[in-house]
Parts: structure tokens; C-alpha cells; sequence
């Protein structure tokens, strides 16, 4: 069980430095992670110095090469030198292709690499207590065909972000698996004689599989140049990205201002229309009101001229009636004066002529007046 934890530490201390290792370079700077290097290798020595001593044994037995070439052992020390291999590789090109393939940024990798470690020690962890009851009899064939299937899925697969995850829990699962059964079983394989050399090789073949594994993965990387160019080009397309978000959030926010400017101005516009609206219609009322105070004067008006007009005829038929009048008149007042020339009335001429002697000639002439006059009156009561 104690080197399952040893496995287990050395493992988690891999896949931590992979996810903090982007964190930190994009802030610091790759300069930072070498100094980050210095400090915890000091540190390091300085706990190894105040551990206690343990109690030494100077009598070595002879040493049997043939039992560290033993088939079991020997599988053990050959699947860590691959494993840690084919992890050093896949790490060293990863990035590359994360920022390539799938449109993952350098400051976004980490989400990955924790979230699917996380994840995969729910299924691992359960896969080593159940080999640990089974003293070690699960065969190593199904995590090494799962670390075969999980870059299998990268190659037939398109690129996205769930393909991805997918691919690193599969791939974590299987590690964490192996990293902490083969110190394990190397340990069971071996004999108490030579536990401590064999495991000392088993060791030198896990950093050796780390050294060339990134030996390999750098010359990958200087191989595939294109590989390369196309990172470049991802990332200038992903700063100009960033870029085109940036104005486009600005854009967004103009179009946003005008937008609120414009419900503004519509809004004083509806407000407008209701208040025109309401002006009509209290024109629209008042017009009835207008109509009918205009109908009343019209009304009014006609009247007077009515009035007016039968004042005018009045006048002019008074008129007209004065002048066929004023002949019969005046032959009348003509018929009086002549009348009093005469000696008035027939019956008072002869009254005064009896008495006063009046010639026949004034006689006649007053008989005339008086005859005219009569007829003069007669006239004007029919006329």
C-alpha cells in the first residue's frame, strides 16, 4: 500500500505541474517556472536533511543479476519506461495541438487537465482497491488498451471540447491506474534480498522513459514545422479574436445606447400622438358645439336680413304708394284752395252770395273746386 502512495504522489506532482504549469507562465513568464524549479528542489533537501536517520545495515548479500531480468519484473520496469514515455510525449505536443485542433488557449488549458484528473480518480481509485484485494491479478493489458483508445478518439474523432475531456479522463484513468500498481507489484515481485535494487531500476526506467519521452516530443515538434506555423497562426487568429470581441462588445454597447435613444424618442413620440390624439378628438367634439352655435347664428342672421329685407319693401311700397298718391293729393289740396277762392262749398257760396252778391263766374269756379276735391278724396280712400 505504500508504494501505491508513493505512485499515486509521484503521478498527481506530474499532472499538477502540467495544469498549474500554463497558469503560471502566462502571468510570470516561463522564467518563473525554473526559478519555481530551484526553490522546491532546495526545499526538498533541506526536508531529506531533517528526516531521522534510519538504522543502517552494512551486510550486503551477494547481488543475482538474473532476478532483476525476471519476466515479471522485468514487464514492470518496461510498461513504467513506456508509460512515462508516451505521458512526457503526449505533453510535450498536447498544448500544441490543444491550441490547434481544438481552439484552446494556453490560460484555458488547466480547466481541462483538472477537471478530467478530478473526475478520473472517481473511476481509478475504485480500480486499485479492487486489484489490492485481488493480490495484483488484474491483468495490465485492459489500462495500456485504454491508453491506446484515448488517443485513438483524438485521431477519428472531430475536434470539440467534449472529445477532448473525453479523451483526457480515459487517458488519466489508465494512468493513474498503472502509476500506482507497478511500484506495487514490483515490489510483491521481487525478492526481500533485493527489493531496494529492484526497485532502484524500476525508478532509473521511470525517468529514463520521462527523458526520452521528451527527447522524442521535441523532436516531433522541430519535425512537423507546419505544426508550428499553424500554433502561430492560432494564435494570432485568437488574439485577433480577442480583439473583434472587444469591439464587437463595444459595437454592442453603442447599438445598445442607440437602442434605449431610440425607445426613448419613441416613447416621447407616443407621447406626442396621444396628446395630438387627444386634441383631436376634443376638436372633433367641439366641432358638433361649433356647428351647431354657427347654425344658431346663421339662423339669427337670416332673420335680421329677413327682417331687414321686408323693412326695405315695407318702406319702398309706402313709398311708391306716397308718390301715386301725391297727384290725387295735390288735386285735392288744388280743389280746397280753389274752393276757399270761390267762397267755399257750393252750399256756402250760395249762402254768401244771397247775402253778398258773389258774380256768377266765382260761383262756377267754386262749384269746380269743390267737385275736384270730392273727387280727389274719393280717390285717395281707394288707392
Amino acid at each position: 500500500m505504500q508504494q501505491e502512495v508513493f505512485g499515486v504522489g509521484i503521478g498527481a506532482s506530474f499532472l499538477l505541474s502540467l495544469a498549474l504549469g500554463p497558469i503560471i507562465s502566462s502571468h510570470f513568464g516561463v522564467k518563473s517556472l525554473f526559478i519555481i524549479a530551484v526553490f522546491m528542489s532546495t526545499l526538498s533537501i533541506f526536508i531529506l536533511v531533517a528526516m531521522p536517520n534510519a538504522k543502517r545495515i552494512n551486510y550486503h548479500a551477494p547481488l543475482d543479476m538474473c532476478e532483476l531480468v525476471k519476466r515479471p519484473i522485468l514487464l514492470c520496469n518496461i510498461n513504467i519506461f513506456f508509460l512515462h514515455l508516451v505521458l512526457t510525449v503526449i505533453f510535450v505536443i498536447f498544448p500544441f495541438m490543444m491550441m490547434s485542433e481544438f481552439n484552446v488557449s494556453t490560460e484555458n488549458q488547466w480547466k481541462f487537465y483538472i477537471s478530467s484528473l478530478i473526475v478520473s480518480l472517481l473511476f481509478s481509485g475504485p480500480l486499485i482497491m479492487s486489484d489490492d484485494r485481488n493480490k495484483k491479478k488484474m491483468s495490465l493489458v485492459y489500462p495500456i488498451a485504454f491508453l491506446l483508445f484515448s488517443q485513438i478518439i483524438l485521431i477519428v474523432g472531430e475536434g470539440s471540447s467534449l472529445l477532448l475531456f473525453s479523451s483526457l479522463l480515459v487517458f488519466f484513468i489508465s494512468f493513474n491506474y498503472l502509476e500506482a500498481t507497478l511500484p506495487s507489484r514490483i515490489s510483491i515481485f521481487s525478492k526481500k534480498e533485493i527489493k531496494g535494487a529492484t526497485l532502484g531500476v524500476f525508478s532509473s526506467c521511470q525517468f529514463l522513459g520521462a527523458f526520452f519521452g521528451g527527447l522524442i516530443g521535441g523532436i516531433l515538434i522541430g519535425l512537423f514545422e507546419p505544426l508550428q506555423a499553424q500554433l502561430e497562426g492560432s494564435q494570432a487568429a485568437q488574439q485577433q479574436a480577442g480583439q473583434n470581441v472587444g469591439l464587437l462588445g463595444q459595437t454592442g454597447q453603442m447599438q445598445l445606447g442607440t437602442a434605449q435613444g431610440l425607445q426613448q424618442q419613441a416613447a416621447q413620440n407616443v407621447g406626442l400622438n396621444q396628446a395630438a390624439l387627444g386634441a383631436q378628438t376634443g376638436l372633433a367634439q367641439l366641432q358638433p358645439q361649433l356647428a351647431a352655435q354657427n347654425i344658431g347664428l346663421l339662423g339669427q342672421a337670416g332673420l335680421q336680413q329677413q327682417q331687414q329685407t321686408q323693412a326695405i319693401a315695407d318702406a319702398t311700397a309706402a313709398g311708391q304708394r306716397m308718390i301715386a298718391m301725391a297727384p290725387q293729393q295735390n288735386l285735392a289740396f288744388f280743389g280746397s284752395q280753389i274752393t276757399g277762392l270761390g267762397g267755399g262749398y257750393p252750399q256756402m257760396v250760395n249762402e254768401s252770395a244771397a247775402g253778398a252778391g258773389i258774380s256768377p263766374t266765382m260761383q262756377a269756379l267754386g262749384t269746380l273746386g269743390a267737385v275736384g276735391g270730392a273727387i280727389g278724396g274719393i280717390t285717395s280712400l281707394f288707392t
